[in-house]
């Protein structure tokens, strides 16, 4: 169904992206990073979500020309209602030759539909390691069925994708991953994390932060995998040994009343600012001297690459694909099961932090990051020639 516009340029080709919602986090910042640089005379991208309510980037979306289809989460009508919903939709909306999916484990349930559909290209894309459970009879029953659901993805994908070579292996397993995988880096804007001096002063003027204080910076849900718990224990015993310091941690979610609660109970509520969902994230990584990333498991953890480029600090968790390291000296992988390996390290950085020394070299790194395949346009161009290819191919 080509609305008016599409009538006019025959040659657009409309990407339906299917995903949970539209709000701030590593997928989706990707997806819009992608969005905002592609070429949208050739290349339009539209999005199914899979919950009924508002996304932060929603708006964004339909200024950019896309458009937001709402569906209900399968667990509320039950699997066999799910699929003919998604059915129904495929086939009334016969504009689609590409869906690209980014449901991880459950990728086959959209992409069984999709195929039912006869729509010719259906993309998987991976982006983490692992799936997002709480650990308790309901929560594993659900990791169960997940799991079921995701050894059916090559029988109804025909593209796979991920973020890294770990998170591929994990969705698709090694025949896929070592054959018929495509690695489509979480990149960026690179030119809006080149470190400047300037910003980092504003920022922590407005944060009211001191230049002598040591920021140490988090950005991430407040979910299960992000670890802030461990984080506050870190800081808890940290506050032992040092004391000119901050902690800002970015981002919502339904763990954030929890985490607050800790930081109070353990008397740290000067120490910590809690920044929510933020817009210049790239700016406030400027004002960082040092990223904590202790995630349980990540499929790549764009934030490393983001923070990376600003030429940042980061410590972080050995569980996080050891791709996320270009090589520029500024990550070290840590046991998440070693607190005093955590805190030794962020006690010695605190000691030894010379501000005017590290931030004359923190604005040398966005080449070699470039190199490494992050750059959003390179990105961005590659998609374009993928999904135009895709259709001729068809």
């Amino acid at each position: 169904m080509l609305t008016g516009c599409d009538k006019l340029n025959s040659k657009l080709i409309r990407i339906l992206h299917i995903v949970g919602i539209m709000n701030m986090g590593g997928l989706e910042n990707f997806l819009m990073n992608v969005y905002r640089n592609i070429d949208r005379n050739k290349i339009q991208f539209d999005f199914l979500v899979t919950r009924e309510e508002k996304g932060i980037f929603d708006e964004e979306i339909k200024l950019l020309g896309g458009n937001i289809y709402n569906i209900p989460k399968m667990e509320t009508v039950g699997y066999n209602k799910y699929s003919k919903i998604l059915y129904d939709f495929f086939k009334n909306h016969n504009e689609y030759k590409i869906v690209h999916c980014h449901r991880d484990a459950l990728c086959s349930v959209y992409l069984k539909q999709a195929k039912k559909a006869n729509i010719p290209v259906r993309i998987a894309h991976s982006h983490t390691t692992d799936i997002i459970e709480n650990k308790n009879f309901k929560g594993y029953i659900k990791i169960f069925i997940k799991n079921m659901f995701k050894k059916y993805i090559d029988k109804y994908g025909t593209n796979f994708f991920a973020c890294s070579k770990e998170a591929g292996i994990w969705l698709f397993g090694e025949k896929i991953s070592n054959k018929r995988l495509v690695i489509v880096r979480n990149a960026i804007d690179l030119e809006r994390y080149k470190y400047d001096e300037n910003i980092d002063n504003n920022i922590r003027f407005k944060l009211g932060i001191h230049e002598d204080t040591f920021l140490i910076g988090h950005v991430g849900r407040f979910d299960l995998p992000k670890n802030h718990k461990f984080l506050v224990d870190l800081i808890k015993e940290v506050d032992k040994s040092i004391d000119n310091y901050k902690v800002c941690l970015v981002g919502d979610g339904h763990l954030k009343a929890e985490i607050i609660k800790l930081v109070k109970q353990y008397r740290l509520e000067d120490k910590f600012l809690f920044l929510g969902i933020r817009n210049n994230v790239n700016e406030l990584m400027m004002a960082f001297d040092l990223f904590l990333f202790p995630s349980l498991f990540e499929g790549l953890g764009i934030v490393l690459i983001e923070a990376q480029s600003t030429g940042l600090k980061c410590l972080i968790s050995d569980n996080i694909p050891r791709e996320v390291d270009m090589n520029l000296g500024l990550v070290q992988f840590l046991n998440i099961d070693n607190k005093n390996e955590w805190i030794d390290r962020i006690c010695y950085t605190y000691k030894n932090r010379n501000r005017l020394c590290i931030n004359s070299s923190r604005s040398s790194t966005l080449k070699k990051v470039k190199e490494y395949g992050y750059d959003i346009f390179d990105v961005s161009n590659y998609l374009t020639k993928f999904y135009i290819e895709a259709i001729e191919n068809d």
